[in-house]
C-alpha cells in the first residue's frame, strides 16, 4: 500500500511539474487587448504562465523616439500575435510601462473592436460619428487617434492606464499631393476629405501607462 502511495504521489508531481512548464493552449479568434487585460502588475512572470516559456522571450524593444531597450516579445515567431514590451523597471520586469501589437498582429483587438489593420473609413462607420486624429508628420504621435467625438465609441483608458490607437496611410496610397500637404501637423476630422481620400489603417496600438 505504501508502495503504491509513493508510486502516486511520485507520478502526481511529475504531472504537476509538467503543466507547470508546458504551454497552454493558444485561443482561437481575437484577444483582448486593453488596460484590464494587461494590468501594470503583469509581470514577465505572468506573462510565461499565461502564454508558455516558449512563447515569452526576452529582446530589444524600440520605441517611436528612441533606441533599443531591454523588454520583451510575446509570441515572436507568430506575427499575428506578436506583442512587444517595455517595463518600467527592466531588471526586476514585474511592472508594465506599455505594450504594443503592430505590423501583422490582426488577432488582437481593442475592446471597440479596432484591431491592427482597420481602416479609417471602417472605423468611423462603426463609430457613427467622425473621430479626431493626429496629422501624419511632425512630431506628437503621428496618426493617433485623439477623441471619438459623439460616436459610440469611448474611451477605453482605466485610470492612468490608456489604449492609444494610430493610423497611417499605406505605401502605396495614391492621393492627390494637395489633399496630402493638408494633413500635416495639427489635428484633423476623419471627415476631412484629404483623410477620406487616404483612408489611412491602423498600423499599431498600445496599451500605455501614463502616456497619451
Amino acid at each position: 500500500m505504501r508502495s503504491q502511495l509513493g508510486w502516486v504521489l511520485t507520478v502526481g508531481l511529475v504531472l504537476q511539474q509538467a503543466v507547470g512548464t508546458s504551454s497552454l493552449p493558444v485561443q482561437e479568434g481575437p484577444h483582448e487587448f486593453s488596460c484590464a487585460a494587461f494590468p501594470q502588475d503583469l509581470g514577465e512572470a505572468g506573462l510565461i504562465a499565461r502564454y508558455g516559456r516558449e512563447n515569452v522571450r526576452s529582446a530589444a524593444v524600440v520605441g517611436s523616439d528612441d533606441g533599443p531597450q531591454d523588454g520583451t516579445v510575446v509570441f515572436p515567431d507568430q506575427d499575428d500575435l506578436r506583442l512587444e514590451i517595455v517595463w518600467r523597471d527592466p531588471e526586476s520586469r514585474k511592472r508594465l510601462a506599455w505594450v504594443r501589437t503592430r505590423g501583422g498582429g490582426r488577432r488582437w483587438e481593442a475592446p471597440n473592436g479596432i484591431a491592427v489593420g482597420m481602416d479609417l473609413k471602417t472605423i468611423e462607420r462603426r463609430n457613427g460619428w467622425p473621430f479626431r486624429l493626429r496629422g501624419f508628420t511632425g512630431e506628437g504621435d503621428p496618426g493617433r487617434i485623439l477623441s471619438w467625438g459623439n460616436g459610440r465609441f469611448k474611451s477605453a483608458d482605466a485610470g492612468d492606464c490608456a489604449v492609444n490607437i494610430f493610423l497611417l496611410p499605406a505605401d502605396n496610397t495614391v492621393v492627390d499631393p494637395l489633399l496630402g500637404r493638408q494633413l500635416g501637423r495639427g489635428e484633423f476630422s476623419s471627415g476631412h476629405p484629404a483623410m477620406q481620400a487616404l483612408n489611412p489603417r491602423v498600423y499599431q496600438m498600445l496599451v500605455a501607462r501614463d502616456w497619451r
